[in-house]
């Protein structure tokens, strides 16, 4: 089962070019969603990006960008022309980065990095458990804290959202590229503590045993707690 906390990212435009619910083609490795993107012609071209919420922009391997475009890339690049499944999209703006490091730790084929800023101008839902990825030009109903959660105001077009983490409130990103359902810097990590506990640990062959420190974390989004 998949440890994937789910989110409802919402982003709401004035117009939009599409109606309906639409399902995103995705692919999840090790927790991370996998988007194809296709060139919206018979050419049979495709793009395998990882969908990061928490990226500052997209990026795409220089090599996957000579593949697709038939021209190696000169500083940053625009494709125009995608489609996801039934999305149509008319261009992606992509900087330029070499990705090999990403693609041996997924062992699995990428070409790059999608950022959140591609589905500004929709409803955008990550479904963990039912492992999809849908959106929707239909608006959302007003933030209530329980099912729907404001947006936090913050620099840039990434999604943040507030979290009460053991009484404190912090401005929490939604990252769909973290591996991890939830992390904090290492250094806030004795800040944030409800409790703190000593675990024992063995070897497989019991030859040696260790002692780690086990932090409880209680944390609440809206009326809702968690406990971790």
């Amino acid at each position: 089962m998949k440890r994937i906390v789910t989110f409802l990212l919402a982003m709401i435009a004035a117009s939009t070019a599409f109606g309906g619910e639409k399902l995103l083609p995705v692919e999840w490795c090790r927790s991370l969603p996998i988007i194809t993107l296709s060139a919206d012609d018979p050419s049979g071209r495709q793009l395998r990006l990882i969908l990061d919420t928490g990226s500052s922009g997209s990026w795409i391997d220089p090599d996957s960008f000579e593949r697709f475009a038939g021209r190696r890339p000169e500083g940053d690049a625009t494709i125009r022309d995608l489609s996801a499944g039934p999305l149509k999209i008319s261009w992606i703006s992509f900087g330029i980065h070499k990705i090999d490091d990403l693609q041996r730790t997924l062992d699995s084929p990428v070409d790059g990095i999608l950022g959140y800023h591609v589905f500004s101008e929709m409803v955008l839902v990550l479904d963990g458990p039912g492992a999809q990825i849908r959106v929707s030009s239909e608006p959302l109903p007003p933030a209530s804290g329980r099912n729907v959660m404001a947006m936090a105001r913050f620099k840039g077009s990434r999604p943040f959202i507030k979290v009460k983490v053991s009484g404190k409130t912090r401005k929490l990103l939604i990252d769909s590229g973290a591996t991890g359902p939830f992390g904090l810097p290492k250094a806030s990590r004795p800040h944030w503590r409800d409790s703190r506990s000593e675990t024992s640990l063995s070897s497989v062959t019991g030859d040696r045993s260790s002692t780690i420190p086990v932090v409880r974390i209680t944390s609440q989004l809206g009326t809702r707690q968690f406990s971790r």
